[in-house]
């Protein structure tokens, strides 16, 4: 089975998100192997990514870092990407409120 992650990337040194993949497929069966990549990708792991579920303190991605250029100015910054693992993709509800006439 292939794993499902979601991606979020922030400008450190500017605090905004740049980027946010959603939860989406990726090529790779085995978490080693998806971290790899994420290291060459996203730079080095800095720390992981944690939730409280059930009382239990539970592992769910990793933090990584890396210093980015901007692609007007070539400037760089301190880029950080979030790197979430899913079991599933995420379920979606919609509600409607209509305003009556």
């Amino acid at each position: 089975m292939k794993l499902l992650i979601k991606e979020v990337s922030v400008n450190k040194d500017e605090d905004y998100c740049i980027g946010d993949s959603g939860v989406y497929e990726t090529y790779f069966e085995k978490i080693i192997d998806l971290f790899r990549m994420c290291m060459k990708k996203y730079g080095r792991c800095t720390g992981y990514i944690y939730i409280d579920k059930g009382g239990k303190r539970r592992r769910i991605g990793w933090l990584f870092e890396k210093t980015d250029y901007y692609e007007d100015t070539k400037e760089p910054y301190k880029k950080e990407t979030w790197v979430t693992v899913h079991e599933k993709m995420p379920k979606t509800t919609v509600e409607y409120f209509h305003h009556e006439l």
